[in-house]
Order: C-alpha cells, then structure tokens, then sequence
C-alpha cells in the first residue's frame, strides 16, 4: 500500500507542470534542431563545409612554425634516449651540490638552499647512474615498465600510442650537459627541491601534450595540493593540448544543447570582463574562469567508456580522500595539543589543505558522494571498507566544520540521492522529518545542547547575510542590465555597504553576485544551463535498471547541494570549488551519455544526436 502511494506521488509530481519542465529536454531539443536559427547555422555550416574548414586548419597547422615546432619538439623529447636524461640530471647534480658548497661556505646570508637541498643533489646523482646505463628511449621506459605502465597507463590513462614514436632521437650530450648546468647553478636561487620539481613537471607536460586525456586525471587528483596559478597553467596547458589535438585531426569536439549553453555562458564572463567597468581587474579574473570552464569540454568529450568512468570517479576519491585524512590530523592535533599544523593550531580550525574550513564543507558536498558509487563498483571487501572508512570522515568532518548551511545542502543531497533509487524511499524521508522535533525527548543532553547552539549559530549568520543581501541588490539594481564584471565586486561594494559591511568581500549568494557581476542575462543563461542539466539528468533516471547509473546520481546530488549552498555563501570565491563544479557537471554529463548509449534508446541528446556539431 505504502508503495503505491508512493508511486502515485511520484506519477503525480511528474504529470505537474514542474515535472513537464524537468523532462521536456527531448522535445527542447527537438524544437532546436528544427527552429530557424538552428537551421540557419546548419545551412551556413553546410556551406563552409567543417570538412574541408578542418583539412585547412590541419593544413595551416602543418605550415604553422609555431605550431610545427612544438610538434617536433615534443615527438623529439620523447623519443629520445634516455642517457642523454641521465646525462642532464648528472650535470643538474652535480652543479646543484657545488651551489650547495659555495652557498654554505661563502654566501650563506644569500644561499636559498638547506639540508633537503643537499639530499636531493645527491639523490639525483645517484639516480643518473641508472639512466645513463639504459639504451631505451625515454616512452620505452615510461610504459615497457610494470609499473610504469600499471601506473601511467593503468591509473592515468595516458595511451602509448598517442605518444609512441619509432623514430630513436640520439641526441646531443653537449645540449643536456649545458641544460642542466643551466638548472643546477639556478639553484643557487631557487630551492633544488622545486627545480627538480620543474623538471618532473616539464615531462609531465610533455605526456599530457601527447595524451591531454590523462591530464584530466591527474588535475581532478592533485587540485587540492596545487597553488592556484599553478592549477590555471596547468588547466589552460591541458585545454591547449586537447584543442591542438583537433586541430591536427587526432579529437572529435561534440556539442550538444546543454553544452551550447555553457558555450554562451563562457562568453558573457570572458566579454563581461572585457566591456566591464573596471576591465584591468575583471579580464583577469573572467579569463581565469572561462579556462576552467573549456576544461568542462575536454572531460564531457574524454569521459566515454567504463573504464575512463572508473578513472575519473578513483581521481575523485583520491583528492577527497587526501582532503579528509590531512583534516583528520588537524583534528587530531588541535585535541591532542600537538603541534604539528602551528597557522592551523592558533586559529582553532581545521582547513584541510583550503583557505578556510567552509571551502573544506564545499568539497565534501560536491564530492561526498563519489564513495557511494565507488562502494557500488568496488569487487573485494577491503576496497568497500577503505570507501566506508572515507564516509565516516566525511561525516565526521562535517560534524566538526562549524558550516551549518553546508550539513543542511548534504542532508538534502541525501534525500534525493534517495529518492532517485526508489520513489518509495519518501516514506523514510518522511519519517526522519517527522523525528526532527521529537529528538530532544530521545537524544541526550550534551547531543541537543549541540544542536541548540548548531541552530543559534545558523540563526545568527542569516541575519548577518540578510544585511548584506540588502546592500548587494541595491548594487545589482544599479547594474542590472551590463553587471560590473568579474572581481570588481570588493572595489565597488563599500559606496552601497550598511554599517558593519564595508569588509565584506561578497554578496554571500553566488545568485546576487551573478545578476551584480554579468547582469541580469548573465543570471538568465546560466539558470537555463541549469534547467538543461536537470532535464538531461531527468532522462537518464527514467532507465530502469539502477545499477548503471551511480556516477549519475552522486554528481547530480553533489551539483544539487552546492547550489544550495549558494543561498548562503559564495562557493565559487574560491577558484579550486569553481573548477571543481564544472569538473563535477562534466563528469556527471558524460556518464548520463554513456548510460543512455548502453541501454541502446534513440535519442536525441548524445553525442551521436540530432543537435551536435562533430569538429
């Protein structure tokens, strides 16, 4: 009885003028590929002939010094041996331990290094013995290695033969000599740590400028380690390698309607910058986010298989997981009075590996479900027990994290994580309602004591909001139509702010901040993005089989709860959540595709659909 209630709810919810909207993609879709702009452009893109746009671009390319330099230099490095390797990180160490002396015993008030310094100068001397015994080139050594290809490959997903070349570099020992005097005597200046770090890096580039896709893994992985300019380069240098790739013909680039629209919302951020009342300021910050927002392409025109699924979805655990276990020994040693984090230790907080313990709440709301869909894919029981073990920190970080409006997005998650695995699970959503304000009867006092000042704190930073909303759609009032560009919000803000406001560094609602900074149709395409992401993820959940559609549902509900932190904070000030809520929507769009593609129904918005454009 109770499931056919349940049943009749959701049928009813569905039949509403609300549900009509959620799933009317297909019928939107549809009106596209016959509007008339639609067929306009199909008609002018019939007429310059993409074919033959394409083979002039490859052309173009093939006579592009820029670009054929690049191509030679990056098929040369990697074809070369590796004893000319061996030969620069020998020279590297050896200079680099000389700088070490010299700076030691003349010049310690300017030398930069220390001890670390010293045993990496030793341990590159080492390592080089090694690479200058081996007679492989250095694509050989990367992938005819258990590891190495276990790793690169297996993890990463960098293919050998996009970067195999059976061409044999010899090289010159001369070249790799200077080169790494070069980079031993710099270190003098700069840490040896973080030139041997460059060098690493630099061959890392070399990869994913030959497989762009494994770029992506290693993003979603280390992002939270990174510095933000180094997480920009690397995300524009992974956009560029991707782009350079279609360029020569090697990627498809496919769009479908919702990704249309993020095209036009990219462009009124990066136009919105340009013609902006403080451009010096706003082109930066509108460049650095339209970067972010091209990778969302590069993933959604990767991510096409199980086994890309799994990577992306394992990369996604990991930086979690990272996150959770370094916010763990924070907490350990703010209640052991160890002082292991000092910066961490004197405020009282713990900030995992962000700026603030909020942008911690942030990444546990749009991440905290990847360990549900990887418990769903794990196949031995200590994979689903190290998942749990990731689970109960997130919730014991949560619990911790003075966020109340970040638990209130999560527990909303939960609910529709729920109820999109079964419409009968609302009687336990119900239920849980229900016991809310009972529980001071049935937990004890310490527990509702917490909950009281929970509830006292939320109380107390609504009203702080409050003020501040009041001043900030003053603002957007007076910049309704243009917006004042990307970043401007801090310059402007003080003239409008109340008494008490003038630190404030934004409106605290990324929907407020969105009409101030792009205007009123800026708000308006990005609201119509979202519509056309909850109705393509209405599609793929009208499948019946549940099993396929985990890394659906965790992306949609971790989307979900970020919007709904929005209300209250401004989740994308920070540049690490913004990039993460495009790299989450990418995850979650190329998943739904490839749901949709194995239960073989004819549709309409994939990537082989009606409403595409094949680069």
């Amino acid at each position: 009885m109770l499931g056919d209630t349940a049943d009749k709810i959701s049928e009813s919810v569905s039949d509403s003028a609300i549900g009509r909207a959620f799933s009317a993609y297909d019928i939107e879709n549809n009106d596209a590929v016959r509007s008339r702009i639609i067929l306009f452009f199909s008609y002018l893109f019939s007429k310059l002939k993409l074919k033959n746009l394409q083979r002039k671009l490859m052309r173009g390319f093939s006579q592009s010094p820029l670009l054929s330099f690049i191509e030679y230099l990056k098929n040369r490095l990697l074809s070369s041996k590796m004893r000319q390797y061996g030969v620069m990180i020998l020279s590297f160490g050896f200079y680099s331990f000389s700088m070490y002396l010299l700076g030691i015993l003349s010049f310690p008030d300017y030398y930069k290094g220390s001890n670390i310094s010293l045993g990496v100068s030793v341990l590159s001397l080492i390592c080089s013995v090694p690479m200058l015994c081996s007679k492989k080139t250095l694509v050989e050594c990367i992938f005819n290695s258990p590891f190495g290809f276990r790793f690169f490959n297996g993890v990463f997903g960098f293919r050998q033969e996009n970067i195999y070349s059976e061409i044999k570099h010899k090289g010159k020992t001369t070249l790799s000599l200077v080169l790494g005097m070069l980079l031993g005597v710099s270190t003098f200046f700069v840490k040896t740590e973080n030139m041997l770090f460059v060098i690493f890096l630099s061959i890392l580039c070399l990869l994913v400028l030959a497989s762009p896709e494994g770029g992506i893994v290693l993003l979603i992985s280390f992002f939270p380690l990174c510095p933000e300019k180094l997480l920009l380069c690397f995300a524009f240098f992974i956009v560029f390698s991707y782009f350079f790739k279609i360029i020569r013909g090697k990627r498809t680039f496919k769009i479908e309607l919702c990704d249309l629209s993020v095209i036009i919302y990219a462009a009124v951020i990066l136009f919105g910058g340009i013609f902006s009342v403080r451009p010096t300021i706003s082109f930066v910050n509108s460049l650095k986010l339209t970067v972010y927002m091209l990778l969302y392409f590069v993933c959604v025109n990767t991510i096409g298989s199980k086994k890309w699924i799994s990577r992306v979805r394992t990369s996604f655990l990991f930086s979690l997981s990272l996150c959770l276990i370094v916010a763990l020994a924070q907490s350990l040693a703010l209640n052991s009075a160890h002082f292991l984090l000092e910066d961490n230790i004197l405020t009282g907080t713990v900030i995992s590996l962000f700026d603030s313990s909020d942008t911690l709440a942030f990444m546990i709301v749009i991440c905290g479900f990847i360990p549900v869909s990887s418990f769903i894919n794990a196949h031995n029981s200590l994979r689903r027990a190290f998942v749990l073990l990731i689970f109960s920190l997130e919730l014991y970080c949560l619990y911790i994290i003075n966020s109340p409006f970040a638990v209130l997005a999560f527990t909303v998650s939960v609910a529709v994580l729920l109820l999109i695995y079964s419409n009968r699970n609302i009687f336990l959503i119900i239920l849980f309602a229900i016991m809310i304000p009972v529980s001071e009867y049935i937990l004890p006092s310490s527990a509702n004591q917490n909950i009281t000042e929970f509830i006292s704190y939320a109380k107390e930073l609504l009203v702080s909001r409050i003020s501040i909303w009041r001043s900030s759609l003053s603002m957007a009032l007076d910049n309704f139509l243009g917006g004042i560009g990307k970043g401007v919000f801090p310059v402007l803000f003080p003239s409008y702010a109340n008494e008490g406001d003038i630190a404030v560094q934004s409106p605290h609602n990324i929907y407020i901040k969105e009409i101030i900074e792009t205007g009123i149709f800026g708000l308006l395409i990005f609201l119509i993005f979202l519509l056309l992401f909850f109705q393509s993820n209405r599609k793929v959940f009208r499948i019946k089989d549940r099993k396929i559609i985990p890394d659906t549902a965790v992306g949609l509900v971790g989307i979900i709860g970020i919007l709904l932190c929005g209300f209250v904070y401004d989740v994308f000030s920070n540049d690490k959540i913004f990039l993460l809520f495009w790299l989450m929507i990418s995850f979650n769009r190329a998943t739904g595709r490839y749901n949709i593609l194995r239960t073989r129904e004819p549709v309409h918005n994939t990537n082989g659909g009606q409403f595409s454009c094949d680069v």
